[in-house]
């Protein structure tokens, strides 16, 4: 290891050519990418179906090491705010680990789900070839103007111009529109599982679901969508005036540029989140996106800790599925490639197998987590509606002795609280 590095750095320092070897080594494994990128497809499906099975274990081993984490650090940090946050979400963490098991029930129940991704990506590579085709001509475009040198140079015009930050703008509510159509699709299929009494009779819910969305949502999908490209056109005004006023501008100026960009970004993860719960509810009701919307939001302010449970434990869980696909695929990539004189750098065609690991793997876990929000919305509207004697719940037999586990829970909190009232009192 040692010496690959030594010669990576004397031939950066020495004058070597690193792009031209890297593309070489690329060109010569490319069939070893191809075998790694077969393996991380198979390594990440793998992960989902077993997530169902070992949500329990990893959730309470995660858990239990941040716990130890925190009680190392605590001396020397913050950290053991942590270690109260875990304690107040202890209850919570069991619907972390249920929602799992039902996602993962969701999914072998309708397993051609894992599969929407391959649409979306084969639908946006399409788009995104029209788009580019789109904006070659767009680059291309000007009128000939002759320097005082005798060369001629194209010059775009103003239309031209603006036509640019239009199509910019186009790409970005496309593929935003894409991925939230994806969205819907995925949510409505498994909101249809889940208000199915008899699943031995789904029929076909994928195809129920990508219905509905045709017939009835695109336009609240394509409104959701125009609000994420809106806010990203922003920020990438933002970042051209960024780059222009670059060394021209003061800190200060430079430094409320950089926060302004910041808050654009979280500004736009939480309308992300938004939309997505919202596109849950349009599954759910087929109700318009502002109402459903606010019916979201209303919903996640009710119940704060269980999305903070959910949000914090369930996607480091997530997390580590896909550190997990690209581990595999960078100890496989290591063997396969380290006896072969024709690669320079082994860690270039490495590097890009891994890199398609993690994206395979990211799409595999869009879906699941996808599959828990829709769940955990669907649990908390079946709460709502239902009350379990007169109106049935559609739950699952575990999530209803999660809720009877936790109605008894809150009930003994509620009567040692008025006993310890009471004691107070006398």
């Amino acid at each position: 290891m040692a010496t690959s590095f030594t010669s990576v750095l004397s031939g950066v320092t020495l004058g070597g050519n690193v792009p031209q070897k890297i593309f070489s080594d690329v060109k010569n494994s490319y069939n070893e990418i191809l075998i790694l990128c077969g393996i991380a497809a198979g390594i990440a499906l793998l992960v989902v179906i077993l997530m169902q099975f070992l949500a329990a274990v990893i959730v309470w081993t995660l858990v239990f090491m941040v716990v130890v984490l925190c009680l190392g650090a605590t001396a020397y940090s913050w950290l053991a705010i942590v270690l109260l946050v875990l304690l107040v979400l202890r209850s919570r963490i069991a619907l972390v680990i249920q929602l799992f098991k039902e996602a993962g029930s969701a999914l072998r129940k309708m397993p051609l789900l894992l599969l929407q991704p391959i649409w979306t990506l084969a639908i946006t590579l399409a788009s995104a070839a029209g788009l580019i085709l789109i904006a070659t001509f767009i680059e291309t475009s000007g009128l000939p103007v002759k320097n005082s040198d005798g060369h001629v140079k194209y010059v775009m015009e103003a239309l031209w111009t603006y036509l640019r930050w239009y199509h910019y703008f186009g790409i970005l509510w496309i593929t935003a529109f894409i991925l939230a159509c994806q969205d819907l699709v995925v949510a409505g299929a498994v909101a249809i599982w889940y208000f199915k009494r008899d699943k031995s009779k789904l029929g076909c819910p994928i195809c129920r679901s990508t219905q509905r969305l045709i017939r009835y949502h695109l336009g609240s999908v394509a409104f959701g969508s125009f609000i994420i490209a809106l806010v990203r056109f922003v920020r990438l005004v933002l970042a051209y005036i960024q780059n222009k006023l670059k060394g021209r501008t003061s800190k200060i100026v430079d430094l409320m540029l950089k926060m302004l960009q910041c808050c654009l970004w979280c500004f736009e993860k939480f309308l992300q989140y938004i939309n997505r719960n919202a596109y849950i509810e349009i599954a759910i009701y087929g109700k318009s996106f502002c109402e459903s919307a606010r019916k979201a939001f209303i919903l996640i302010v009710n119940n704060a800790l269980r999305v903070v449970a959910i949000n914090s434990v369930g996607d480091f869980v997530l997390f580590i599925g896909k550190l997990c696909t690209v581990g595999v695929v960078l100890v496989v990539g290591h063997e396969l490639l380290k006896n072969r004189d024709d690669i320079n750098y082994i860690w270039a065609p490495i590097s890009i197998a891994c890199a398609f690991a993690f994206a395979i793997s990211h799409c595999f876990m869009v879906v699941y987590e996808i599959a828990i929000d829709t769940i955990f919305i669907c649990f908390c509207e079946d709460c709502e509606r239902n009350d379990g004697v007169t109106k049935p719940f559609f739950m699952s037999k575990n999530l209803m002795e999660f809720l009877d586990s936790s109605a008894k829970a809150e009930m003994k909190k509620k009567s040692s609280e008025k006993k310890s009232n009471k004691a107070a009192n006398v």
